[in-house]
């Protein structure tokens, strides 16, 4: 039961990222986003699934268990959505290598993958760097029931918003830590403000971002 609910909860990451297409940014749009302006994109923040023996007991029962809780933990601990900092570190190293001009412009929002919906909320010709989380997560090990690992997803799209061209696209799903030894315990991974589990959902998103950066974004 506990293998099945690490798929559901893979899947439904998985289901997040579905219709990205793996693109890196070719050596011809280089110039086209060289000193352009740039923006990024809002998304709903996602579920964060709270993944306990007890609550996967109930298989997909437990799930909206699994949500609510998971929720729950976010909004008490004030944990921040892994977008919004891969969005910063990767706008920065763009602004660095490709002399990019981030806009402190926070308006434009999704609800779907539609480039068009996002590129008609535009009036000039600045780039739009897409940055959604889908989804985040904590589960137990399955041989080692009291320790705990982190996973997010994320995907991300550089968009020409003069053109609505996909420049460059990928996703990311960080592998859960292998080493259950030196994972934390429940109790562990939520005292003092959740404050392992932010430090534990950082590690992840530092390895997105830096698969962004080297495989998508040529950084």
């Amino acid at each position: 039961m506990f293998k099945k609910l690490i798929i559901l909860a893979l899947t439904v990451g998985a289901v997040g990222c579905a219709g990205v297409q793996n693109a890196p940014l070719s050596q011809d749009s280089l110039p086209v986003i060289e000193g352009r302006q740039v923006s990024g994109v809002n998304w709903e923040k996602p579920d964060f699934i709270a993944t306990t023996p007890g609550k996967a007991a109930f298989g997909a029962l437990g799930l909206p268990a699994m949500i609510s809780a998971g929720n729950k933990l976010v909004e008490e601990n004030n944990i921040p959505v892994p977008a919004d900092k891969i969005y910063d570190e990767l706008v920065a190293a763009m602004a660095k290598n490709y002399r990019v001009v981030p806009l402190d412009d926070n308006t434009i929002s999704a609800e779907d993958d539609d480039v068009e919906s996002l590129t008609k909320q535009v009036d000039d010709s600045r780039l739009l760097l897409d940055v959604r989380s889908t989804y985040w997560t904590y589960v137990n090990y399955a041989f080692s029931p009291t320790k705990y690992k982190v996973s997010i997803a994320a995907k991300m799209r550089l968009i020409d918003s003069a053109t609505d061209e996909v420049l460059a696209a990928s996703q990311c799903i960080s592998p859960f830590p292998e080493d259950a030894d030196a994972a934390p315990t429940h109790d562990e991974l939520v005292a003092n403000g959740a404050e392992r589990m932010k430090l534990e959902l950082d590690k992840a998103t530092n390895y997105c971002i830096a698969e962004f950066k080297s495989k998508t974004l040529m950084l």
